[in-house]
């Protein structure tokens, strides 16, 4: 019968180096690529071994190798089986984060359930969980510029940037430092001490539901920040804990930056910046969105209630007058009695490749 014959496996060739570890025949092994300060290819054994091969298979450093020795004399040949990737840091964060139904939760409602066991907490966490407890303003204080924007600055999004920016500044009120500081707290909180055993299981339930609490709250503001880093234009989404009259309430805020031919009506033009926010109340809804392209503005809300949906009708000519003495031109200005709009769809959950069908 005649030789079936194919395409031979990618192959690595090592030149005769006393230094070589000693390699049999068949046997299978792993390596990591590597670069020298010259930027030569080095192999690095899972033993520790560096391997200089020579190569004309393109090869990145990181890539991970499964390599069988096909060959010793004259010269070492190693088959190259397969090549992994390495993962990217936007992958590993967000894998990392898989584990964590907070990851999907909004920031609100998560605080909310931390707070309810507050009030028990021993007392050396009481502080931080005051200090966690603060990020929880009044709908009206949002309506003072300066009080929005120390909310935006604080919300745990931009914790990393200011640190790297500004290192002599302690972010004290930031929200993300403040829940890092409260994990730090319960993972070396004693338990009990000299109390009763059974007070002690009791404690030991309540700290490791505040630490539940406080990593779904840490997850979703990553999940947050992954988003806004993988996104190729601005795009932003702020979700802040609010507490109305009847309870618990948030503003999801989101800002995002439209590329050319993205705007949802001719009339905004091409391109601009998006805003688009929702409030969830306890009774009711509210959102708006407004899209502005140079010097021009449409404006859209939306309100579950027909009462509110009637009170915002009624502002409108007077919001008209605000954004005219700004020097901007409304374009269009449209409220809708309805359920608003969501404006938290992330992409970045829905990315694929995060789990390994080989694992």
């Amino acid at each position: 019968k005649p030789m079936r014959t194919g395409p031979l496996p990618p192959s690595l060739t090592l030149a005769p180096d006393r230094s070589l570890p000693p390699l049999r025949l068949g046997a299978e092994l792993q390596a990591v690529v590597r670069r020298s300060s010259e930027g030569r290819l080095l192999l690095e054994l899972a033993s520790g071994h560096l391997l200089s091969p020579r190569s004309r298979v393109p090869l990145r450093a990181g890539d991970q190798l499964q390599l069988r020795v096909a060959q010793l004399q004259p010269v070492t040949v190693l088959q190259i089986l397969s090549t992994r990737r390495p993962e990217q840091p936007l992958q590993a964060g967000l894998r990392a984060l898989l584990g964590s139904d907070g990851s999907r939760t909004n920031l609100a409602a998560g605080l909310s359930q931390l707070l309810d066991l507050a009030a028990t907490a021993p007392p050396p966490l009481r502080a931080l969980l005051a200090a966690v407890a603060a990020q929880v303003r009044r709908p009206e204080q949002l309506a003072d510029p300066r009080e929005l924007a120390a909310a935006l600055r604080d919300s745990g999004l931009f914790l990393e940037a200011r640190l790297l920016g500004q290192p002599q500044e302690r972010p004290e009120q930031d929200f993300k430092a403040q829940l890092l500081r409260l994990l730090a707290q319960l993972q070396t909180a004693p338990a009990g001490g000299k109390v009763a055993a059974e007070e002690t299981a009791t404690s030991r339930g309540q700290l490791s539901r505040l630490a539940e609490g406080a990593g779904r709250l840490l997850a979703r503001l990553e999940t947050l920040q992954l988003h806004a880093a993988s996104s190729q234009d601005l795009d932003l989404l702020f979700e802040l804990p609010l507490q109305g009259q009847a309870g618990p309430e948030s503003l999801q805020l989101r800002i995002q930056r439209e590329r050319q031919g993205e705007a949802e009506t001719e009339t905004v033009g091409s391109g601009g910046l998006l805003v688009r926010l929702r409030f969830n109340f306890a009774e009711d809804a509210m959102g708006a969105a407004l899209h502005w392209c140079g010097s021009g503005v449409s404006v859209y809300w939306w309100a579950e209630r027909a009462a509110t949906a009637a009170r915002l009708q009624a502002a409108l000519p007077q919001l008209v007058e605000r954004l005219q003495a700004l020097g901007l031109e409304v374009r269009e200005l449209h409220c809708f009695e309805a359920e608003p709009p969501a404006v938290d769809e992330l992409p970045v959950l829905q990315m694929q490749g995060l789990i390994d069908e080989r694992a």
